[in-house]
C-alpha cells in the first residue's frame, strides 16, 4: 500500500495511506447510485407536482444541474468529501498541508470530465495506477491527493501498548474515553515523529497538542512534561476502551 507524507501547517510531517483505485472506484460507485436515487426521487416529485408540459423546463433548470454539480457541491460542503468518499474512508488534501481551496475543488470537478466521463474512466484509472501519488489529472492540476482517513499504522491502536487491563493499570484521566480512535491514534503518530525526529517543529507541535488536550480535559493546569502527559493519555484510552 503506498502512503504519503503531508507536513501540517505546524511542520509536522503526518503519513497516511493513499487511497487506491479499488478504493476510488468503490466512493464512485455509492455516490453514483446516491445520485440516481436523488434524481429519480427528483423526478418522481416533479412528475407528481408540476404539470407534464412544464416538466422539460424542470429538468433543464434544476435536474441537470443536480447532476452536473452533485461531487462539486458535496466536496465542498463535506470538506473533501461525498458521501461515497466518507461511507468508503476518503478524503481529499492538498499535498502543501493546508486545506484545499474551492479553486481546487474546481479544477479536480473540471477535469472530472476527461477523466472519468468523456473516457469511461479509463484516463482516470490508468493515472491513479502510474503515478506516485495515484493522482487522476484534475488531483495533478490541483495539487490533491485522495487518502484513507485514518493515519497509517500498521496496528491498530489496541496493539500499540501492551498493557493488561484496569486490574494492572489505574487510569489517570479517565476522560479521555471520550476522544475517538482516529484522534488517539493521530496522538501516537506526533508522539513516534517528536521520538525520532526531536527538532523546535515537533516539540512545539508536542506542545500545541498536550496543551489542547488538557484543556478539552477541563484540567486546572497544562501539563508540565508535554511528552509524558500525552504518553499517559494514551495508555489510559488503550485501557479505558476495552
Amino acid at each position: 500500500m503506498q502512503t504519503i507524507d503531508i507536513i501540517t501547517t505546524q511542520n509536522v510531517t503526518i503519513q497516511y495511506a493513499l487511497a487506491s483505485v479499488r478504493d476510488r472506484l468503490l466512493s464512485f460507485f455509492v455516490d453514483l447510485i446516491v445520485l440516481s436515487v436523488s434524481v429519480m426521487l427528483l423526478v418522481l416529485i416533479f412528475t407528481t407536482l408540476i404539470a407534464s408540459d412544464s416538466l422539460e423546463y424542470v429538468m433543464y433548470l434544476l435536474i441537470i444541474p443536480f447532476v452536473l454539480f452533485y461531487s462539486l457541491a458535496q466536496e465542498l460542503l463535506l470538506n473533501g468529501q461525498s458521501v461515497g468518499k466518507r461511507l468508503i474512508g476518503l478524503k481529499i488534501v492538498k499535498l502543501t498541508g493546508k486545506e484545499p481551496t474551492m479553486t481546487d475543488y474546481l479544477i479536480r470537478w473540471a477535469f472530472r470530465f476527461i477523466d472519468i466521463w468523456f473516457s469511461l474512466g479509463s484516463i482516470a484509472v490508468m493515472l491513479i495506477s502510474s503515478t506516485d501519488r495515484q493522482q487522476r489529472l484534475g488531483d495533478l492540476l490541483a495539487n490533491t491527493a485522495v487518502i484513507k482517513l485514518n493515519p497509517w499504522a500498521t496496528v491498530n491502536l489496541q496493539e500499540i501498548l501492551s498493557i493488561h487491563s484496569t486490574d494492572t493499570y489505574k487510569p489517570t484521566y479517565p476522560a479521555v474515553k471520550k476522544y475517538s480512535e482516529q484522534e488517539m491514534l493521530l496522538v501516537k503518530q506526533v508522539l513516534d515523529r517528536f521520538k525520532s525526529f526531536n527538532n523546535k517543529a515537533h516539540q512545539e507541535a508536542i506542545t500545541l497538542l498536550a496543551d489542547k488536550m488538557a484543556i478539552q480535559l477541563k484540567l486546572p493546569e497544562l501539563p508540565g512534561n508535554k511528552a509524558i502527559f500525552l504518553k499517559t493519555l494514551l495508555n489510559d484510552y488503550v485501557v479505558l476502551s476495552r
